[in-house]
Formats: structure tokens, sequence, C-alpha cells
């Protein structure tokens, strides 16, 4: 049986004590970046596209997540 990689601590909830200020700009990047998302509830648990969607192609939208989880997320 294969084991999957562990996710970085950070985007764990019970190991990074700023995770919903993190959640909330990384929400607050992917409208930046011309991505109308929505948090779900209960807040940090996910997302999906509000009305306007998103223009940008999927490889576009991927990029934009990562760079945004970077910001976000990222220890600097």
């Amino acid at each position: 049986m294969g084991k999957k990689p562990l996710r970085p601590p950070q985007l764990d909830r019970e190991k990074n004590p700023q995770y919903l200020d993190d959640y909330h700009s990384y929400i607050e990047c992917l409208h930046d970046n011309g991505m109308d998302v929505r948090p779900t509830k209960p807040f940090g648990t996910g997302w999906t596209y509000g009305p306007g969607g998103s223009s940008q192609s999927e490889d576009q939208k991927m990029k934009i997540d990562q760079k945004c989880k970077i910001s976000a997320f990222g220890d600097g």
C-alpha cells in the first residue's frame, strides 16, 4: 500500500495557529488575481466559485492557486 506525502504544517489547522488568518489572505489573493471564489462553511474548509467564476484557463487557475497558497501560508 502506497503512502501519501504529508501536507505542509502551514496548511494544517491543527498545527498552524494562524491558519484562519492565512486562509483569509489566501481567498483575498485569489480575488486579487481575478478568481471569483467564495469560502465554504465552516470557514477555512474550502471554496467554490461565485457567480463571476473565472475566465482563466485551468493551467492559469492552478498557477494562481499555488502562488496564493505560497503567499498566504508561506513561512516568510
